[in-house]
């Protein structure tokens, strides 16, 4: 996800059951102060995610603090709520999340990276794990499968040797038949 589409979640677009959430906003800073929802980058953007067990925990937890914040203020379970957001329900800004994200990453004493950088990590790590182009194009909604080949091209060379190295043994195992 983009930050401004996990900025911008809300609770009734997440389904834990089904390990599924849909980005349907973006949040982002007009004039850098004023937040404001808008539709995401692409026509793309605007689609599902599917979610591992990992990220259904988290959310399950975030739900947890979340309702346990409200039960101590004396205010209702808002359940079409932000599901990142400040004490009174209001949007999280931007520089926020990444001062909170940077005072984390100097506490676990790794190099300071922008968010969007884990959704590099994310694509990158889901093409060391052979996963197809393809997916990692849907998984990440580029528009294009292009996008992502433009992008990540180069870290899938080992697929491409792969390749070229079962089209040697198909044409080896037919060659000896």
């Amino acid at each position: 996800m983009r930050k401004g589409e996990a900025l911008a979640l809300h609770w009734n677009d997440v389904h834990l059951d089904g390990r599924v959430l849909y980005v349907r906003q973006t949040l982002s800073n007009v004039n850098n102060t004023t937040p404001v929802f808008t539709t995401p980058k692409t026509k793309t953007s605007l689609d599902w995610i599917g979610i591992s067990s990992r990220v259904t925990t988290a959310l399950q937890r975030q739900a947890t603090h979340q309702h346990t914040q409200r039960l101590a203020a004396g205010t209702p379970r808002n359940h079409d709520g932000l599901v990142f957001c400040r004490d009174d329900g209001q949007p999280l800004r931007p520089e926020y999340v990444l001062r909170h994200f940077h005072d984390l990453t100097d506490a676990a004493g790794v190099p300071r990276i922008r968010v969007h950088d884990l959704r590099h990590l994310a694509a990158t790590l889901m093409i060391a794990s052979d996963v197809p182009l393809g997916v990692v194009s849907k998984t990440m909604r580029h528009s294009t499968l292009s996008v992502t080949v433009n992008i990540y091209g180069h870290l899938a060379r080992h697929t491409a040797h792969q390749a070229v190295d079962a089209m040697a043994a198909t044409l080896n195992a037919a060659q000896a038949a």
